[in-house]
C-alpha cells in the first residue's frame, strides 16, 4: 500500500496545535506565576523598628554653628612627615593650625615643613597653616614641654582670637573620628571635601557645638601617691628653659621640702582650653 504523504507546507504531526484541553491549563499556569513574581515584592515583612527610637530625626536642622578649634601640633627630630599627617586628618578650613618642631629637630626641616604646607594651595588660600620658625625644646620630662604648649597658644592668640577651644597634640596622636563628618583631601591644587557620614552626632565639631564655650577639658587629680617623693620633692633641672644647646635634664642629689604655698596636681598634658 502506498503511504499518503502530507502536502507541501504542511506542519508535521509533531507541530500540530494543541488541544483546546491542554491550552487551558497551560494559561491558568502562566498567569498564576506571573500574579506571583509581581506579589513578592509587597509580601516582604517590615524591618525592625530601632528601640529606643521614636522616629528618625535627622541633625542637619537646628543645630548650633559649630566651634572653631585652635591647634598646636608638636614634633621633634624626624616627625615632619607624621606633623603633615595629622594635619591632613584633623584639617578644616574653620580652624587654626600651628606646626611646631623642637630644637632637636635641624632648621632644615622647618623649612621643608613650612614648604610642604605652602605647597598646598588650600592651607595657602585659608591662611590658617602657621609654621614656627624660631623653635625652642620640649622635654616631655621636664618644664619646657608645658613652655612649648604656652608659647603655642600665645602664637595662636597673636594671629587670631576668633577661635574656641585650644587643643595641643603630638606627632604620634591620630584621631578616630573627624572633624564634621566630612573627610578633607588635600592635594596640591584643591581641598576636596568628601560626605563620610549621614550624621553630625559623631564627629568632633558637632558634639563640641553644644559644649558650653567656657568649658576646658583637663585631666588632672590631687591624689599624687608616690609622685610626691618621686617627683614633687626631688630637685629636677629643666636646661631647655635657659640654655640655647640641647642638655637633658638632670635631678638634684637632695630632696626639697614639700611646699605649703600651693597644691600639687597631676595629669595629662594634652588638653583643650577655651579662651574665654
Amino acid at each position: 500500500m502506498r503511504q499518503d504523504t502530507p502536502p507541501l507546507g504542511a506542519p508535521p504531526p509533531s507541530m500540530a496545535k494543541p488541544s483546546a484541553k491542554l491550552l487551558f491549563p497551560i494559561l491558568s499556569l502562566s498567569f498564576l506565576s506571573l500574579l506571583a513574581l509581581l506579589l513578592v515584592p509587597f509580601a516582604r515583612p517590615p524591618p525592625p523598628r530601632p528601640l529606643g527610637f521614636s522616629r528618625v530625626r535627622y541633625l542637619d536642622d537646628h543645630s548650633p554653628p559649630a566651634p572653631r578649634i585652635a591647634y598646636l601640633i608638636l614634633g621633634s627630630d624626624g616627625d615632619g612627615d607624621r606633623v603633615l599627617r595629622l594635619l591632613r586628618a584633623v584639617y578644616h578650613p574653620g580652624n587654626w593650625y600651628l606646626l611646631h618642631l623642637d630644637l632637636r629637630a635641624p632648621q632644615r626641616q622647618r623649612e621643608e615643613l613650612a614648604s610642604a604646607v605652602q605647597a598646598v594651595d588650600a592651607f595657602r588660600a585659608a591662611g590658617n597653616v602657621n609654621v614656627v620658625g624660631k623653635a625652642g625644646y620640649a622635654n616631655c620630662e621636664g618644664s619646657t614641654a608645658i613652655t612649648a604648649v604656652l608659647h603655642g597658644a600665645a602664637i595662636l592668640l597673636r594671629h587670631s582670637k576668633e577661635w574656641d577651644w585650644f587643643v595641643n597634640l603630638a606627632a604620634s596622636d591620630y584621631p578616630l573620628i573627624t572633624q564634621d563628618g566630612n573627610v578633607w583631601f588635600t592635594s596640591s591644587s584643591c581641598l576636596i571635601r568628601y560626605p563620610r557620614f549621614n550624621f553630625k552626632s559623631i564627629n568632633f565639631l558637632h558634639v563640641l557645638s553644644f559644649v558650653p564655650r567656657d568649658l576646658n577639658f583637663i585631666q588632672h587629680t590631687g591624689d599624687i601617691g608616690w609622685k610626691e617623693s618621686r617627683r614633687v620633692l626631688s630637685i629636677i633641672v629643666d636646661p631647655g628653659l635657659y640654655l640655647a644647646a640641647r642638655r637633658d635634664i638632670f635631678h638634684g642629689s637632695q630632696k626639697r621640702p614639700l611646699p605649703t604655698a600651693y597644691k600639687f596636681f597631676t595629669g595629662s598634658i594634652l588638653i583643650a582650653i577655651a579662651t574665654l
